[in-house]
């Protein structure tokens, strides 16, 4: 099973919760926001564009259970921080949108955290991306998510 964590609970990090929840073959078993757990128990249950999720959220502490799974909440600014090799992560979904400080392209695996790879998903950060490594221009779009096996 693979073990994913991800950073930023916007609208499109918890579109990807709410869908590695029902995905055999996955389990999410961290994220990272900057919003308290508690305020996060209602959003994604209650969602203007993706409707009504009816799988039960609460906070306890610093963990969300969701539909009973526990699922720890870290709360940190800067990615090269994050322990996901504490929970041993296998996939870091990037969901937060911001793009990491200018500095040289080589220099993104130290700010993975010890995660194997990722990618940006929100559209601003696709773009950028592709600005920065033109490589990749055209190979994926402001939702797809690749990553190395």
């Amino acid at each position: 099973m693979a073990s994913i964590a991800i950073n930023g609970l916007g609208r499109i990090g918890r579109a990807a919760l709410k869908i590695l929840q029902q995905a055999a073959g996955a389990e999410v078993v961290a994220v990272n926001d900057l919003v308290p757990p508690g305020n996060l128990t209602c959003l994604p249950r209650y969602d203007t564009v993706y409707g009504r999720w009816h799988t039960t959220v609460i906070a306890d502490g610093d963990v969300l259970v969701i539909g009973g799974r526990k699922v720890p909440v870290l709360a940190m600014r800067d990615p090269a921080g994050l322990p996901w090799k504490t929970f041993d992560v296998d996939l870091v979904l990037e969901m937060h949108g911001r793009v990491p400080s200018r500095g040289r392209p080589e220099e993104a695996p130290v700010r993975r955290a010890g995660a194997v790879d990722m990618l940006p998903a929100s559209t601003g950060a696709a773009l950028a991306t592709t600005k920065a490594l033109p490589g990749l221009a055209g190979r994926f779009d402001g939702v797809a998510i690749r990553g190395r096996p």
